[in-house]
């Protein structure tokens, strides 16, 4: 279950939620309690998946969605980043990829990371030995 990298960044992983399952009198009610504190924070949006479950979309499918949208924008962000000059350029891709990078192994991120190695006038030893 680990490896993904998420508890580096501090955000519960398969680590957390093995440990809560594990410790739990009411693996049901631990779950719910993940999903809550896990799920995409914003308030207008809790009405709106019970909408979602009515015509069928699953939830993996909607948060895979959200993932890929915000993605693409951060993406897009790094990209325009890299557009400029200086060492504050510098400075944001290195903190950037300091924090992106322990999710390289994750398929769906490894894009976000790769788009900031793209950018970087020079890039650490650590970074290219995976």
């Amino acid at each position: 279950m680990s490896g993904f990298g998420l508890e580096e960044i501090g955000i519960p992983g398969g680590v957390y939620l093995k440990e809560s399952l594990t410790h739990c009198t009411d693996p049901l009610k631990a779950i719910e309690e993940f999903q809550v504190e896990n799920g995409i924070l914003l308030p207008s949006l809790r009405p709106m998946l019970h909408l979602l479950d009515l015509h069928g979309v699953k939830r993996l499918d909607f948060h895979n969605s959200i993932m890929e949208e915000l993605r693409d924008k951060l993406i897009a962000q790094i990209s325009e980043l890299g557009k400029r000059e200086g060492r504050e350029r510098d400075r944001k891709l290195k903190e950037l990829l300091t924090k992106s990078f322990p999710v390289i192994k994750i398929k769906a991120l490894r894009p976000v990371v790769m788009c900031i190695l793209k950018h970087m006038s020079h890039v650490e030893d650590k970074y290219l030995k995976i």
